[in-house]
């Protein structure tokens, strides 16, 4: 993974250990399945985990829009279409 941030001259490299796009990724995917199905834990990919990250997403942007800090679980009635993040 690279990094580019504000005041930086270049690229640099950031150390986030296993690939998420390499070519091991599917497999890794897999074994956790199987592992998850034999031990009876939640999946490192699960729904309700990806529900969670999604709705992080969307609360940072919620925050932008009110310029201020939201609660979770999230509740707005401002369609995402219409909300604009401000740098």
């Amino acid at each position: 993974m690279h990094l580019w941030h504000r005041g930086a001259s270049e690229w640099q490299n950031i150390d986030v250990g296993e690939g998420l796009r390499d070519k091991a990724c599917h497999t890794r995917a897999i074994l956790d399945l199987i592992d998850a199905l034999k031990s009876g834990r939640e999946l490192e990919v699960s729904a309700r985990r990806a529900l969670r990250a999604t709705e992080l997403i969307f609360a940072t942007y919620e925050s932008s829009r009110r310029r201020g800090r939201v609660d979770l679980p999230l509740t707005t009635d401002v369609p995402l279409t219409t909300i604009t993040a401000t740098v």
